[in-house]
């Protein structure tokens, strides 16, 4: 173990990060309320439900027109966060939103706290593993802080657990935690019972031999902490407590019913994309703005976070198992989100998995590297094993990193201040408030006379009050500003079809497909226009065009089909 003039180091080292930890987060929560989005038009969605919380202090309906909604028609009124009850009884409290998150962090930062008091080193390999992403998401509000919080409390109920597996403390904190899951966002139950029965199943009969009566008290705590949600959603959902059904319905009542599927089948998956975005978004990049690092950032801090882990799990062999178990399962569940609803590549859906992981680090290594009670007294200038100087090491590389990574993040989120028109905007615009987006855009090109983003919202939403020349006008500006872009061929390929100017929605539907060969917009403008002038030819040519690209895609599918059976029906 460490001396004691290392660990006064290791303590200046221990108040340094926990300075720049709470800094950094109290300053995103504070501060960037005055631009949002941190979160993306996600957030906006997340707030709405807070506010419902804060007014009727009942959880909302599937079909409660008080909520905001993704363009799909979805609302979070049918997923499941106990944060949002947390969210809404500070924002009564401080009158501001995002001080759950500050609160969800503090707790994980004093376990950690915790851990450094009985080891040092173990309590630094901790901090060090907390990524710069993890500060993004306890920095908004959204469903996942809760879902890590509670994530990381069940790790940290399963070691103690483990200690003690006939103690009806421990079996009860290990139930209360396993119930807590179902108050979080809904891959985390499937996590967390798979983490349970890993706990519980190799103990069960001496548990049921020498403490049946505790075993009956930890369930009934657990299964209480776990009937809030389905009782709390069964009352104002019909009975659909898992929100399925009211998640389908609330699609169909409220969404566009034309809009394409955001899912892709597998043999569509890029996996090197993928790969990348997942791994990258797991370490750092922040969320709807998709600002991120230099890549030399991410290059070196792979080698640092997977030989930490290494070196840790390489004394941990005893749960490598339920670690692999817990990774692959939740890498199964990104998947078939992604192949079933939308496709997100993003690294914070793992956090369910490895705050489980990282709440049964904390508390292992710190038995691992603390000093035992049976122990000889050791002299207070004995020396760390190799072992304990790598971990060190590799540890305060990895916090150096992180500390540099989040400090480079949130700076250049301070200058996306300047893009802040194009942020809000873009909110405003999927909300369908098209008045407020015409005085932000206007506002913004005043600064940004040349962002051509700013002209594809101004055009938006200035069609959507139906004043289509200066619509056409504003899209024709963008694409003279950045003829490389699609997005504003994409708006008046659009506008012509609705005005049924045919020809020249035909040419921008082909420079569509000409400047990104893959991209379904172009092909979904010309089958629209096919369809309107009921030429079933070019239809039929336009769906092969698109197969050549996308193997098996479902608007090609989907539309050859309708027009097999419309030629039967004629025949017949």
């Amino acid at each position: 173990m460490f001396a004691r003039k290392s660990n006064r180091f290791l303590k200046t080292i221990l108040a340094l990060v926990s300075l720049y930890y709470l800094l950094s987060v109290i300053w995103l929560v504070i501060y960037l309320p005055d631009f949002q989005p941190l979160g993306g038009p996600d957030e906006s969605l997340h707030i709405s439900l807070t506010k419902y919380l804060v007014n009727h202090h009942s959880w909302p309906a599937w079909d409660t027109p008080e909520l905001k909604r993704y363009v799909t028609g979805a609302s979070y009124a049918t997923g499941s966060s106990f944060g949002y009850w947390v969210e809404a009884v500070l924002f009564e409290l401080t009158g501001r939103n995002r001080f759950s998150g500050l609160l969800f962090f503090g707790i994980i930062f004093g376990i950690l706290v915790w851990v450094f008091r009985k080891s040092p080193l173990a309590g630094l390999a901790g901090f060090a593993l907390l990524t710069p992403q993890t500060i993004f998401i306890f920095s908004y509000v959204n469903s996942d802080a809760w879902s890590c919080l509670i994530a990381f409390l069940l790790g940290c109920a399963i070691v103690r657990f483990k200690k003690n597996p006939t103690s009806t403390a421990r079996l009860t904190e290990l139930m209360i935690a396993s119930g807590a899951c179902i108050s979080c966002r809904n891959h985390i139950w499937a996590i967390g019972f798979v983490a349970l029965l890993f706990a519980i199943t190799p103990h069960l009969k001496s548990i049921i031999q020498k403490n049946l009566k505790g075993l009956c008290i930890a369930l009934i705590a657990g299964t209480i902490i776990a009937s809030w949600w389905p009782i709390t959603s069964y009352l104002v959902n019909d009975g659909d407590f898992i929100g399925l059904v009211s998640g389908k319905k609330s699609v169909e009542l409220f969404g566009d019913p034309e809009r394409n599927s955001l899912a892709l089948s597998l043999d569509q998956f890029n996996w090197p994309v993928f790969t990348i975005w997942t791994s990258c978004s797991f370490y750092g990049r922040w969320g709807w703005m998709t600002v991120s690092l230099p890549t030399y950032c991410y290059i070196l801090a792979l080698p640092l976070f997977v030989g930490l882990i290494i070196l840790l799990w390489s004394r941990m062999t005893r749960w490598l198992p339920i670690f692999l178990t817990l990774i692959l399962f939740n890498i199964f569940l990104l998947l078939v989100y992604s192949t079933t609803y939308d496709f997100q590549p993003q690294g914070r859906y793992l956090f369910g998995s490895y705050f489980i992981i990282l709440g049964i680090m904390a508390h292992e290594i710190s038995g691992l590297f603390a000093p035992q009670k049976n122990d000889k007294k050791k002299s207070k200038d004995d020396k760390p094993s190799r072992y304990e100087k790598t971990v060190l090491v590799i540890s305060l590389a990895l916090l150096a990193l992180n500390m540099f990574s989040s400090i480079s993040l949130s700076g250049k989120i301070h200058n996306v201040k300047d893009s802040f028109y194009v942020y809000v905007g873009s909110i405003f615009l999927k909300q369908g408030e098209w008045e407020e987006v015409e005085k932000i855009a206007q506002a913004g090109l005043k600064r940004h006379p040349e962002n051509f983003q700013l002209y594809n919202a101004l055009g938006s939403a200035i069609q959507n009050m139906n004043r289509t020349d200066e619509a056409e006008a504003c899209f024709k500006k963008s694409i003279e500003l950045n003829p490389k872009q699609t997005q504003a061929y994409t708006y008046l390929s659009n506008l012509y079809l609705i005005q049924n100017r045919f020809d020249k929605a035909i040419v921008q539907g082909e420079l569509l497909i000409e400047k990104s060969p893959g991209a379904i917009e172009g092909y979904a403008i010309l089958l629209a226009v096919y369809e309107k002038k009921g030429d079933t030819e070019k239809m039929k040519e336009v769906c092969h065009r698109l197969l050549k690209h996308r193997k098996n895609h479902v608007l090609a599918v989907k539309t050859l089909r309708k027009l097999e059976k419309a030629e039967k029906k004629q025949k017949e």
